[in-house]
C-alpha cells in the first residue's frame, strides 16, 4: 500500500487518507473524535471514587448528600489562612500564640525622622 492510503475494513478497498466515507458506505472516524467518544469525563471534572458523582476539580468534599468522601490535594491551595484578630494584650491567656510582624508595633523616632522598631519579629507563645 502506498503512502497517503488507508484500507476500508468492510470492503478492503484502498482509499485516500482524507476520505471520510468509503464507496461501500463505511464511515471513517477521525482519531481525535474516537478519543473524545471513549472519555466519559470532560476537562475540569473529576469523579468521586465512592459514589461516582461528577465533581468540579477544586471540590474539597463530595457534593452528594449520601457520600462523605473528602478529596486530598498535593498542594493544599484550599487551606484556610489564619485570620488576623484584634485582641487586647491584657486578655491573652497562657498558651496563646502571637505573631509579631516586621515594622509593626512600638517604635522610636530619631531626630532625622527614622523609625527604629523596639520589638522583635517572630512567633511567640504566652507563658
Amino acid at each position: 500500500m502506498g503512502r497517503g492510503r488507508k484500507i476500508c475494513p468492510d470492503c478492503e478497498n484502498k482509499v485516500g487518507v482524507r476520505t471520510h466515507q468509503c464507496v461501500c458506505g463505511y464511515k471513517f472516524i477521525p482519531k481525535k473524535q474516537m478519543v473524545k467518544e471513549h472519555t466519559t469525563k470532560k476537562r475540569g471534572i473529576k469523579e468521586c471514587p465512592k459514589c461516582g458523582t461528577l465533581q468540579g476539580v477544586r471540590t474539597v468534599e463530595c457534593k452528594n448528600e449520601n457520600c462523605d468522601h473528602e478529596f486530598s490535594f498535593q498542594n493544599a491551595w484550599f487551606k484556610k489562612k489564619n485570620k488576623e484578630i484584634d485582641v487586647n494584650w491584657k486578655e491573652l491567656e497562657i498558651g496563646d500564640k502571637i505573631k509579631c510582624v516586621k515594622n509593626y508595633g512600638p517604635f522610636f523616632v530619631t531626630e532625622e525622622g527614622e523609625k527604629i522598631m523596639m520589638g522583635e519579629q517572630g512567633d511567640y507563645i504566652v507563658d
